[in-house]
């Protein structure tokens, strides 16, 4: 079978991902980085997540990973920047930088990751990186609650009737 620049190395990273066998998080990180290095984009992607969630096998380096993520969003590839937002958003690794945030949500909303819909409704809800903006937060609920996502429903409730939730607290 004839692979591309990396992609034996990320399959083989893969099967040591998905084994049982202990210790086998080192051996998938060593396939996921040479592969990354023959510009493998999703074997780039899975080193970075390796470096933020690999513990206790793989010592935790949040710029580590922020490197692998940047390299995969470069590449085009929506998750890496749907991480990228987390990790700015929450100041993971650096400072809180929540427009920078914003710029990498909508990058991975319109790359494919439609999951980003509801963080994109609540920046522009709550103001998160941008001003706030009812009419942009109705959109990217709109898209949310289309794709069933869990608490679209709720947050829809919040978005068209501010007061609601206040309304049943009074009650009790």
């Amino acid at each position: 079978m004839g692979y591309t620049n990396g992609e034996k190395e990320y399959m083989e990273g893969l099967e040591f991902l998905n084994s049982q066998v202990p210790y086998n998080l080192r051996k998938a990180m060593e396939c996921f980085e040479h592969a990354a290095e023959q510009g493998h984009v999703e074997a780039t992607f899975q080193a970075g997540r390796l470096y933020l969630f690999g513990v206790p096998q793989i010592q935790p380096n949040v710029k580590k990973a922020k490197e692998f993520f940047e390299k995969a969003s470069e590449a085009g590839l929506a998750i890496a920047d749907h991480n990228l937002a987390i990790l700015y958003f929450g100041g993971i690794g650096g400072e809180c930088n929540r427009e920078k945030a914003l710029e990498y949500a909508h990058k991975a909303f319109s790359g494919g990751y439609l999951g980003e819909a509801s963080f994109l409704c609540d920046a522009y809800l709550y103001g998160w990186g941008t001003e706030k903006n009812v009419e942009k937060a109705k959109e990217y609920n709109g898209y949310a609650r289309y794709l069933g996502l869990q608490s679209a429903e709720y947050k829809y409730v919040e978005i068209c009737h501010p007061d609601f939730y206040n309304s049943i607290k009074d009650i009790n």
